[in-house]
């Protein structure tokens, strides 16, 4: 993986964010982030690495005030539920199925009695 140098910037003082609101705390979490490793940051890929970061906990919160509804959830995100459904698989959030869960319970069953 090719890397940036930017240890020349760790003497100068961190930015002020220059949003508000939710924006100023991303900007402000963000910076510190992009800084944590004084030595090498990644020279690519950098977008999709903080997308996929903040994805996840977002839909952790949302499907926790949904109780896992997920077509809830979608509309509470603006995305169809077929796209949650996709995000949900690729961050290995999906909650287990009921007819999944009697079938996990079944084999148990099996195997220890």
């Amino acid at each position: 993986m090719n890397a940036v140098s930017h240890s020349d910037d760790k003497n100068k003082s961190p930015k002020e964010p220059t949003e508000r609101g939710l924006a100023g705390l991303v900007e402000g979490h963000l910076r510190r982030y992009i800084r944590a490793d004084d030595v090498v940051m990644p020279s690519s890929g950098l977008y999709h690495q903080i997308m996929r970061e903040v994805e996840r906990p977002l839909l952790r919160l949302v499907m926790e005030l949904t109780g896992d509804n997920q077509i809830r959830a979608a509309e509470i995100l603006g995305i169809n539920r077929n796209t949650l459904h996709k995000k949900l698989a690729e961050h290995g959030m999906l909650p287990e199925s009921a007819a999944a869960k009697r079938r996990r319970e079944r084999k148990l069953r099996r195997n220890n009695g």
